[in-house]
């Protein structure tokens, strides 16, 4: 089974423990850990002894700043990061470890989850089909085209089950009119 990630530029990172030892939820805590290290350190230049002592990992920063609350003494730096933890929403959701990380990234991130032949993305669109179709023909080359095909339209529940060279081409009429008439689309 192979199980993967697509951006919003068509790159494709596995997830399916045969690549790396990590799943999908796994590869967007990541992406959202380093975005969320970037972000203050960029913001804030003088963090960054901070991340080197802890050795880059937010969650254990986090959990510092709570554990020791007024006792960590009047280091500014903590207090940058402390401050930002509190008033960003979206910080506050990559600590959240109850939070569906895989819908955070469908709705919020733009990305495309694929396990074999199925895939989930928030809103269809052109780019997720050409996106969903180079990752097809990446992963299954000729037979790329052949069989079906499952994808969820998350925001809308909408499931569509079509034949696979209905999306290859990445044009959102094609399927639309295939769903419509229940007919192949003509290439």
């Amino acid at each position: 089974m192979s199980e993967a990630w697509i951006d919003d530029s068509g790159s494709v990172t596995h997830c399916d423990g045969d690549m790396q030892d990590i799943n999908h939820e796994g590869v967007v805590v990541v992406y959202m850990h380093a975005s969320l290290r970037d972000q203050l350190q960029n913001e804030f230049p003088e963090v960054s002894r901070i991340f080197e002592e802890f050795e880059g990992d937010i969650i254990a920063i986090n959990e510092y700043i709570n554990n020791w609350g007024d006792d960590r003494g009047t280091d500014n730096a903590f207090e940058m990061i402390a401050s930002a933890l509190e008033d960003e929403s979206e910080l506050h959701i990559a600590l959240d470890l109850n939070y569906d990380f895989r819908l955070y990234a469908l709705q919020h991130l733009g990305w495309i989850r694929a396990v074999d032949d199925t895939f989930e993305v928030w809103k269809l669109s052109e780019r997720a089909l050409r996106h969903i179709g180079d990752y097809m023909f990446d992963e299954f080359g000729d037979d790329a085209y052949k069989g079906e095909m499952h994808i969820e339209e998350v925001s809308s529940k909408k499931n569509y089950v079509v034949p696979r060279s209905v999306v290859m081409n990445g044009k959102l009429s094609d399927l639309r009119q295939y769903m419509a008439y229940g007919a192949s689309v003509a290439k």
